[in-house]
């Protein structure tokens, strides 16, 4: 097989625009000032900490913060879909959690889940491993740094796709219900 040149550019674009969307959130004011803060705090415990030692824990082990953070960027800074910069593998598996998504909406509009927990539990649990299959993905092709971010990606993919909505709450509920066992 050859490449053409527009091969090559198109897999050198391959997720641009996201890169370019979590690069403007990890500096915006907020992120920015949390790392400064975290520095500062840091550098009185350990002088020899670094800032990208800060951003990286930061970054990968600070989820509901970061998570809560990036909603707040979304709303200022509602995202869109190129659809052009998503690889084709990606694209399958982002395919399988919208037919998850699509599975559950119509059980749930059938009322077929009334009385059987266990089964919407189960299909809740099938949609959010190919969620994490997809944001998985972005991660491995280098498009999103975290599995963090890129689960958030994937999810305001969906809701420029409309099948989803903006419900930042909606992933605390979750672990709620989930804990109490629905």
């Amino acid at each position: 097989m050859t490449l053409t040149t527009a091969d090559i550019e198109t897999e050198t674009n391959l997720g641009h625009f996201i890169m370019e969307y979590i690069k403007q959130f990890k500096e915006s004011p907020e992120i920015n000032g949390e790392i400064e803060t975290r520095f500062a705090r840091g550098q009185t415990i350990d002088p020899t900490l670094t800032k990208p030692e800060v951003e990286e824990s930061f970054f990968n082990r600070s989820g509901d913060t970061v998570k809560e953070a990036f909603w707040r960027f979304y709303k200022e800074h509602p995202f869109e879909k190129h659809e052009e910069e998503l690889s084709f593998e990606f694209k399958i598996k982002l395919e399988r959690y919208y037919q998850q998504i699509r599975k559950i909406t119509i059980a749930q509009r059938m009322m077929a889940y009334s009385g059987d927990q266990a089964k919407l539990q189960e299909d809740d649990i099938q949609r959010s491993i190919a969620h994490s299959e997809a944001a998985e993905q972005l991660v491995k092709e280098g498009i999103s740094p975290n599995i963090t971010l890129a689960r958030l990606i994937v999810h305001f993919i969906a809701i420029v796709d409309g099948l989803d909505s903006p419900d930042p709450d909606r992933d605390e509920k979750r672990r709620d219900a989930i804990k109490a066992g629905f």
